[in-house]
């Protein structure tokens, strides 16, 4: 009984993070997204990036590979096509 609360008890804590980790739509190349930025951080890793953007809660990010820099973002102001970023938007439900 007590092993059956225990793996309760870890599928209600991790269930979250399984979830949003499929909010996410797939990769935009060479696309950049501006708008209302939450937080930057000098990386070109999507991965690393992607799990900033959902401790900020954010709806998008977007990278300049040249710079090496990662934007993450509250809001979308607008998209352009421009090379050399990546970009990912998060799905509403």
């Amino acid at each position: 009984m007590r092993i059956l609360t225990k793996l309760n008890l870890v599928i209600f804590l991790f269930l979250p993070a399984i979830a949003s980790a499929d909010n996410w739509s797939t990769l935009e190349s060479d696309t950049a997204i501006y708008g209302r930025v939450v937080k930057m951080k000098n990386t070109a890793s999507t991965d690393v990036c992607k799990k900033l953007a959902d401790k900020y809660d954010a709806v998008a990010y977007s990278i300049d590979a040249k710079k090496g820099k990662c934007s993450v973002l509250k809001s979308i102001r607008s998209t352009t096509n421009k090379e050399g970023f990546t970009s990912q938007r998060k799905v509403s439900n």
